[in-house]
């Protein structure tokens, strides 16, 4: 909806393509009423101030523009579904990975899992300007490899563990997972409302594009660590595991 107080809309062109929305071509306005440059457009989420410039857009006050709804909605959905798939491809990969650590193996299988879930922030963060489905893309590599990673890894706590113990292992690993997850989205959901990360990027971004793609680049980096962490200590963990 737009508020113009008042301002009276003398010339603008193409009035259909800027309806609702900020536009190439340019609105004049009455500026002798000093309210005319306090006019807001409210969108769904977002503010834009206008100027006494006249470059906005909006000419019918206490109108529903239904463009930005269609948009707002059409972004929401494509989101939605692009992220359906991801879990989908969680789930089914979490219902396979114990069949695929039969064929080549635990170790093999958490280096694979570990190396999708890396390949898959990575591919997002560079990718992240490129578009909905290339970036979908890499998150859907990266819950492949969450998904797989679910077998080894409870089974390689099972292994290092007497009978006895493997209840206190089970639910330690669980905690674990779910605590780890936890600290993580704290600590950097706290940095995406910060500017820290938005100066500078591989792919040359600024703003919060920045802060998004250095983000998911710091998680793929920490997944190449944790890889790294396990070739290191995968022989004092199970000696056995080939």
């Amino acid at each position: 909806m737009a508020i113009f107080d008042g301002c009276e809309i003398v010339e603008h062109t193409n009035a259909e393509e800027s309806y609702g929305r900020l536009c190439d071509e340019e609105i004049v306005v009455d500026v002798a009423n000093p309210r005319c440059g306090e006019a807001i457009w409210m969108g769904f989420g977002n503010e834009y101030a206008v100027g006494i410039d006249g470059w906005h857009v909006h000419y019918d006050s206490c109108e529903v523009d239904y463009r930005q709804l269609k948009d707002d909605i059409a972004a929401i959905l494509s989101g939605e579904m692009c992220f359906l798939a991801a879990f989908a491809g969680d789930g089914g990969f979490g219902l396979s990975s114990g069949r695929v650590m039969e064929k080549i193996g635990r170790t093999p299988s958490i280096f694979l899992a570990g190396s999708l879930q890396c390949i898959g922030f990575l591919v997002s963060s560079l990718l992240i300007e490129a578009g909905m489905v290339p970036f979908t893309l890499g998150i859907c590599l990266f819950y492949a490899g969450q998904g797989l990673m679910f077998s080894p890894i409870t089974t390689m706590v099972l292994g290092t563990l007497s009978a006895s113990q493997a209840g206190r292992g089970i639910g330690t690993n669980d905690l674990v997972m779910n605590v780890s997850g936890s600290i993580g989205i704290t600590i950097f959901g706290s940095i995406m409302g910060t500017t820290a990360l938005s100066g500078l990027s591989l792919i040359g971004a600024a703003g919060k594009t920045a802060t998004y793609s250095n983000l998911l680049l710091i998680y793929a980096a920490t997944m190449m660590l944790g890889i790294i962490a396990f070739a290191c200590f995968r022989k004092a963990i199970n000696p056995k595991e080939r």
